[in-house]
């Protein structure tokens, strides 16, 4: 039986920084103890000074009585280590973890703070070099609070924003010069790359999205025609090119008929809507009327599902569709979006008086994948839960909150959370999806300059914060709970 992963420093096994920890399987990788003696390594990328959990599932845990993805396990005893960058063994354990009955052994668990930043190797195996069998094993952040930062890289200009330019689920960071020369520095386990030019002729309100289904591309809006630059899932965009006429300044990329192409919409003074599909390569077709009494407030706005901005989006029916959206006199319109990339019946549907204000937003605040309204008011957050046909009242869901709060997925538990930047801590609100509205606003990290946002840049579906200051990128991973964002500020390596 072929071996699936080599026990040295050569091995193709990769692991990431999972951040949550749960035992429902979140982060871990699959792999088989084939042989009497045989070991599986994993490289993973470890910052310094941060506390480590790593975790290999056996028998004990998994089994033909056990959930989800742990059914069916077959090693009955397992043994995991860590080694150094050149292999050295730092430590290891075979009973540390669940199923330790007094009648059976444990699956293997260990914590470790590490000296260095650098990449490590996860050694999964059985107890005492016996056994066989399958296992899952992980590295997961262990929850601590903020140390003091170590400065990585200069060249930032503070202007910079976020997209997904190669498709591997991290957050990027572009900038555009007042040139127009287009720079990305790309995430990834061990922090920003340097900035690199990946195009010219670009703009600082060049509209940031998905045109082709694949990593995150731009558009640009100039004298009514709309222009598009292709990402190569690489290195660079291609040169933007003419993809439509007739563009108004609010036209929005957005993908209206759910078939992973953007789209655009956009709307008139005269009160109508127009649609132009696109084909994911060369061009936006023809504007079509396709929505009446619209204005120029109205609001839509695609759900990025690969982001911690995945529940923050204008889809209030959970069909993965992005519905427009029109506050009025206290009542919520709703022009529900069709898969002909139309609207129902060309007209806004009255979701409910529900005293509605201009500055409530959106977001899934109960996980069930359709948009809900947030409204702010005096420091307390109201929510009001859409149906799918129509918004229930605004109810009380917490206090402390402002309208300057982020709405982002924190936790990565679909659920849309508030994010507080407030007097140089960060402040989480968690969404708990039930009667209980949000917790209370916990302190999450400190030490903040100011020009702070949430991003997942180290991709593992949990929002960090990234803090521009002084020339520099500063990252504070999250392990997702109060208190846990990594236990030191890096500042990732952006550009010379």
């Amino acid at each position: 039986m072929a071996d699936d992963f080599s026990a040295d420093t050569t091995t193709t096994g990769r692991l990431t920084i999972d951040g949550q920890f749960s035992n429902t399987g979140g982060g871990y990788v699959g792999g088989n103890i084939e042989t009497n003696g045989d070991h599986d390594w994993f490289r993973v990328w470890l910052w310094s000074g941060h506390t480590y959990v790593i975790h290999e599932i056996d028998k004990t845990t998994g089994g033909a009585n056990s959930f989800q993805p742990f059914a069916n396990l077959t090693l009955l005893d397992a043994r995991v280590a860590l080694h150094n960058s050149v292999g050295t063994e730092l430590i290891h354990n075979n009973d540390g973890g669940i199923g330790n009955n007094g009648a059976v052994p444990a699956d293997a668990w260990l914590e470790y703070v590490t000296p260095t930043s650098g990449y490590y190797y996860v050694d999964a195996g059985s107890s005492n070099d016996t056994g066989t069998g399958t296992y899952l094993v992980s590295v997961t952040q262990a929850p601590e609070s903020l140390s003091n930062y170590n400065q990585w890289g200069s060249g930032a200009t503070g202007s910079e924003r976020f997209g997904d330019f190669n498709g591997d689920g991290r957050e990027d960071v572009i900038h555009v010069s007042p040139t127009g020369v287009i720079s990305v520095a790309l995430a990834s386990e061990i922090g920003f790359g340097a900035f690199t030019q990946w195009g010219v002729g670009g703009t600082a309100s060049d509209q940031i999205g998905h045109v082709n289904g694949g990593a995150d591309d731009l558009l640009q809006i100039y004298n009514g025609n709309a222009y598009v630059a292709l990402s190569n899932n690489a290195t660079g965009f291609g040169a933007f090119t003419q993809w439509a006429t007739g563009v108004l300044p609010n036209a929005t990329l957005v993908d209206v008929n759910g078939d992973s192409k953007g789209d655009l919409y956009q709307s008139n003074a005269s009160g109508t809507g127009f649609v132009a599909l696109g084909n994911g390569t060369t061009a936006f077709g023809p504007f079509t009327s396709v929505l009446t009494g619209t204005t120029l407030s109205d609001q839509i706005a695609a759900t990025n599902p690969d982001s911690a901005e995945r529940t923050v989006g204008t889809d209030f029916t959970g069909d993965g569709r992005p519905d427009v959206l029109q506050l009025y006199h206290g009542h919520a319109y709703v022009a529900v979006a069709t898969n002909t990339g139309g609207f129902v019946g060309s007209a806004f549907q009255d979701w409910g008086n529900i005293g509605t204000t201009a500055s409530d937003r959106f977001g899934d605040f109960n996980g069930d994948g359709k948009s809900d309204l947030l409204q702010v008011y005096n420091g307390i957050a109201y929510v009001a839960l859409s149906t799918g046909t129509a918004f229930q009242p605004f109810v009380q869901w917490g206090t402390g909150a402002t309208l300057a709060d982020q709405i982002i997925d924190v936790n990565n538990d679909h659920r849309a959370d508030l994010y507080q930047i407030y007097n140089g801590s960060v402040y989480v609100a968690l969404a708990t999806g039930d009667a209980s509205g949000f917790t209370q606003f916990n302190i999450w990290a400190h030490g903040l300059s100011g020009n702070d946002h949430a991003a997942d840049v180290s991709g593992d579906g949990l929002a960090d914060n990234v803090e521009f200051y002084n020339g520099n990128i500063y990252v504070w991973e999250s392990s997702s709970v109060p208190g846990a964002y990594h236990g030191t500020t890096s500042s990732w390596y952006d550009y010379a």
